[in-house]
């Protein structure tokens, strides 16, 4: 069937079919996932273990190594990192590029069954899917219920001189900004009722993990929720170690009998008529009572019970982390999208939507019916929390951060530049045909193919995102130029004084090879790009997608649509003609078509000269030489360093503070408000002159790190908030700050463009030795004020403060105390020991064992601690064990099971991230590769993080770019039906080469824009 003559004959049918186009290019685009980025899928396993009171090493020693003993022969395994931390251990497992994540979850499984045995009060390994450094969709934070403007009218009436300071805060009609309360009851301190809540969000840890974050991981296309910040209960036997030596009895003891007696058994069960009665042993606590009862040991038949030696009670446990958010105290709880789900889905309409009845309140009867219509998503979740339980509870739980704004914002500037790039492509036909029916024809393909990509789209599994609209928005110019070669024949049979038909189809017919020679050779260029593994690979997999049928539409636009509207359109236009008159004005694009005219004349009367010339073919060997070698001699001049994915202009600063080694939570917590006190004015309405005001600011102490995050008003001065925030954290005495802007393609704190200097081996004091030479080497060369980043991951020293118990092993035994009793024994009398679950309002808790906290004010205070031996005797901890002060890390990792410290260097904004590898590899890398250590081959170096997939994604593309030429000139071979003409044509990559990095290089003149993956 002739396709172009069926159009032409058809056009009932051939409309219908366009219809029909856009019809399910706008269902498929409705029904495709919208996203910020694509799916940028690196598989990827954690399992984290927990055990509550041991030290880093202890961690790595007990936990760390027994797990990776069993898993480091995980079949498809890339990467294996593990970090020990204080009473934690977590192990990262990544694993090849399509791995089935199900498959490798169960494996890794099974291997960690095969672990030997853990210690007594570790808890068992967590396995997740998602990795808690990725970066959320959402962030919430739970904080008192602001007042009501009749609350502070109360209050007024009682103290009239409230009324000036509280007026700015209750005009409108918005809820009281509960930070800028704050900051006036430090001047009023009545006003902290309101500030503080019935209920202090700090103690509501539990609480949130039972009622919040699960309410969010039930929402669809939610993988993950966590909750940052705050205490949880606990149920403590609070002992006297003086009342425990009077008694005679042992902390193992104490603990045996909690364990004995804290137990249900199930007995079976006792057939009874038509009844089957099930038999139990309750003795599990329920009550603090039953606690105290408890009958440890028997002495002289006299019971010694718990509450003789102990004080019981729900208390709270020491605080892991803290969050505070615009002065506040704060929990924070997060959602991390599952993938190939919907952001727009999952997060749900905006929350003024919510409000059906536009009466400034949301009810629970609006939300039922919200979710009947949007579904369940987080922002319905959210507010359904906000009037029930929290509400009871005095609390309210606010969004701080919503990714959908950022995606929204992007999205809109790529729709936006491709609207403008059609009205631009169309006026540039307009200027340059004269002719609106022509335009109209042209303008036809552009949305046509754009809207028809999206079927494409759905059926491919890919998203929505900046990265497939960006290829959309490329596509637009490319797309009209298959128009524009069929419509510029058919006008030349036109103005020949055919008719429309005859024009519309002669004219398609002649040039239709041409243009599947065009499209296909384009396509083709797209086809090896798919293959290419990674991050990158997948990101391209994405524009190549787009481009490839945006192009492979436009062809069948323009053999079938553009012929048929040609048709329909000439019909009433008298013959026509192509020749401009060039006089000057908008006739004559104000003298440019003359000048045109003029090249073309010049550049035609040189070729007509040098082909009737005598040994032309000479000449025309030496032009195509020249042009080639110096096409190819100023791309290597002109080509940059590259980098490897762009940044974005996301609104959100972070800011990673490194302490001193051994800083408690509440030191670093004085720091974090030290640094919130000096940015407080960029929120409060009194910021300096010209400086970006702060819309958010919170701070996280949590283990060993602090980091602070900001957003500004306006988003487009987000980055003007970097000086800000590097200034305040610099100004606290030894602290090393490193502030930057979040990237569109960050995942977690470490994301971005970073080069990570990794450098493994046995020895903890060897490894610090050789970090520390990095960072010097680094420093050197990459200066922090400049705008470089450097960070020391764990840590670059091994000064955190540690007591260590040593037992003297003869005299222990000889009193019949083993290290372990002794050990858990100072354990409980320290930090609080585990002996066990106690049920608390329904809610399971830890049973802990702790000291009197007078014991152990101070460290030497240790050494005096009562001890009760099983032989009777109660003699002091230093009489069974040395009391050594010492140093130790804070933290261990390790990469493929070697001993690791990591220099993470990210380059300033305008060091492209070849050039930063250049200088780490030739000034740091191989400074460090003479070191006898490393020439013994027992400690490496190596480049890893974003260098390491630059380097991947340079090597595939290369290979690809070989493919990709050599696709193209066999394609063009075989429509030709000839190996030479294929020679000619490709000539003009060389060309387009030296043009594209030429206009890069103009760009930089004025936006610095690096050559980029």
């Amino acid at each position: 069937m002739d396709l172009i003559k069926f159009s032409i004959e058809n056009p009932v049918k051939l409309t219908v079919g366009v219809i029909l186009s856009l019809l399910f290019g706008v269902i498929a685009y409705l029904a495709t996932p919208v996203q910020l980025t694509p799916d940028v899928t690196e598989p990827e396993l954690t399992i984290t273990t927990l055990w509550p009171g041991a030290s880093a090493q202890e961690v790595e020693r007990e936990i760390i190594d027994e797990q990776e003993e069993q898993l480091k022969s995980v079949e498809g395994m890339d990467e294996f990192k593990s970090e020990s931390s204080d009473s934690m251990g977590t192990i990262t497992m990544r694993f090849a590029v399509g791995t089935d994540i199900a498959d490798a979850r169960a494996r890794v499984a099974e291997k960690l069954n095969q672990v030997p045995n853990y210690p007594d009060d570790a808890r068992e390994p967590v396995i997740s899917t998602v990795n808690a450094n990725v970066n959320a969709i959402a962030w919430f934070i739970l904080k008192p219920i602001p007042p009501t403007r009749e609350d502070l009218n109360n209050l007024i009436a009682q103290d009239p001189a409230l009324k000036e300071p509280l007026a700015p805060l209750m005009e409108g009609t918005k809820p009281i900004n509960l930070p800028k309360l704050n900051l006036l009851a430090d001047q009023y301190p009545v006003l902290k009722t309101f500030t503080m809540g019935r209920n202090n969000p700090a103690l509501m840890r539990k609480f949130a993990e039972e009622y919040i974050e699960a309410v969010f991981e039930r929402v669809p296309g939610v993988a993950n929720g966590n909750v940052f910040g705050g205490q949880e209960q606990e149920f403590r036997v609070e002992v006297n170690p003086t009342r425990l030596a009077a008694f005679g009895v042992t902390i193992d003891q104490l603990r045996t009998a909690l364990i004995a007696q804290n137990q249900n058994t199930s007995a079976g069960d006792i057939p009874e008529g038509r009844q089957r009665n099930v038999v139990r042993t309750l003795g599990q606590f329920q009550t603090p009572k039953q606690v105290e009862d408890t009958i440890i040991v028997n002495r002289d038949n006299s019971p010694v019970r718990v509450r003789d030696v102990a004080t019981v009670g729900v208390a709270y446990k020491k605080p892991d982390g803290v969050v505070r958010q615009m002065g506040l105290n704060a929990l924070a709880v997060n959602a991390q999208q599952a993938p190939n789900t919907n952001i727009k889905e999952v997060m749900g309409p905006p929350r003024e939507d919510l409000d059906l009845n536009k009466d400034g309140e949301i009810t629970l009867l609006e939300l039922g019916e919200c979710t009947r219509i949007y579904g369940n998503n987080l922002r319905i979740a959210c507010e359904e929390l906000n009037l029930g339980i929290l509400a009871t509870k005095g609390l309210y739980m606010e969004q701080v951060y919503d990714q959908t704004l950022y995606l929204d914002s992007a999205t809109a500037l790529v729709e936006s530049n491709v609207y403008s790039g059609g009205a631009l492509a169309v006026l540039i036909l307009l200027l340059f045909l004269k002719s609106v029916r022509s335009v109209i024809i042209i303008g036809l393909s552009i949305p046509i193919s754009v809207i028809a990509t999206f079927m494409f789209v759905k059926i491919f599994g890919r998203s929505i995102n900046v990265i497939s609209l960006a290829g959309m928005a490329f596509a637009v110019g490319m797309v009209a130029d298959n128009a524009i070669t069929v419509l510029e024949n058919i006008y030349r049979h036109f103005q020949m004084g055919k008719s429309p038909r005859e024009a519309a189809l002669q004219g398609t017919q002649e040039v239709w090879g041409a243009v599947l020679a065009a499209t296909l050779a384009m396509i083709v260029v797209f086809v090896p790009v798919i293959f290419v593994e990674g991050q990158a690979g997948q990101l391209f997999r994405d524009i190549s997608i787009a481009i490839a049928c945006s192009v492979g539409i436009s062809m069948l636009v323009s053999v079938t649509v553009i012929p048929a509207a040609a048709c329909w359109l000439l019909k009433n236009q008298k013959s026509a003609s192509l020749e401009y008159d060039t006089s000057y004005g908008f006739s004559g694009l104000f003298g440019l078509v003359r000048v045109s005219h003029w090249m073309n004349e010049l550049f035609a009367g040189a070729m007509r000269r040098m082909m009737s010339a005598r040994g032309s073919w000479l000449w025309r060997l030496l032009v195509v030489v020249l042009f080639c070698l110096g096409s190819v001699w100023s791309s290597i001049l002109l080509w940059p360093d590259t980098e490897y994915l762009p940044t974005g202009n996301r609104n959100l600063i972070i800011a990673i503070l490194l302490p001193p080694p051994g800083y408690n939570i509440d030191k670093m917590i004085e720091l974090g408000e030290g640094i919130e006190r000096q940015l407080t004015p960029y929120w409060a309405e009194d910021a300096p002159p010209g400086s970006p005001r702060i819309n958010d600011f919170f701070f996280v102490a949590r283990g060993r790190m602090l980091f602070l995050g900001a957003k500004a008003v306006d988003e487009l001065r987000a980055a003007e908030l970097i000086p800000i925030l590097a200034k305040a954290a610099g100004s606290q005495p030894g602290v090393i700050p490193i502030v930057s802007q979040s990237s569109l393609f960050d995942s977690g704190l470490s994301g971005g463009r970073t080069i990570d200097i990794d450098i493994t081996g046995p020895d903890l004091e060897g490894l610090v030795e050789e970090a520390q030479k990095a960072f010097g080497l680094c420093m050197a060369q990459f200066p922090m004020d400049q705008g470089n980043q450097l960070r020391p991951i764990p840590g670059l020293d091994l000064s955190s403060p540690e007591v260590h118990i040593i037992p003297k092993l003869e005299k222990a035994a000889e009193l019949g105390v083993t290290s372990q009793s002794l050990g858990y024994g100072v354990n409980a009398l320290v930090d609080g020991a585990f002996a066990g679950d106690y049920w608390h309002e329904g809610r399971r808790i830890d049973l802990v064992i702790c000291g009197d906290a007078d014991y152990t004010s101070h460290s030497h205070d240790i050494e005096n601690l009562p001890i009760r031996t099983p032989s009777g005797e109660t003699v002091r901890l230093s009489s069974v064990a040395d009391v050594v002060l010492s140093r130790g890390p804070e933290q261990v990792n390790h990469i493929e099971r070697s001993r690791s410290i990591t220099i993470q260097l990210k380059p300033a904004p305008g060091v492209p991230l070849e050039t930063a590898m250049k200088t780490v590899d030739e000034k740091v890398r191989s400074v460090l590769m003479q070191s006898p250590r490393f020439q013994s081959g027992v400690y490496q170096v190596r480049l890893a993080g974003t260098a390491d997939k630059l380097a991947d994604t340079w090597y595939d593309l290369k290979w690809n770019l070989l493919l990709a030429l050599l696709l193209t000139y066999l394609l063009m071979a075989a429509l030709f039906e000839s190996f030479l003409y294929p020679l000619v044509v490709m000539i003009s990559v060389a060309l387009a080469l030296v043009g594209g990095l030429g206009g890069l290089k103009i760009m930089n003149q004025f936006v610095f824009q690096p050559l980029d993956m």
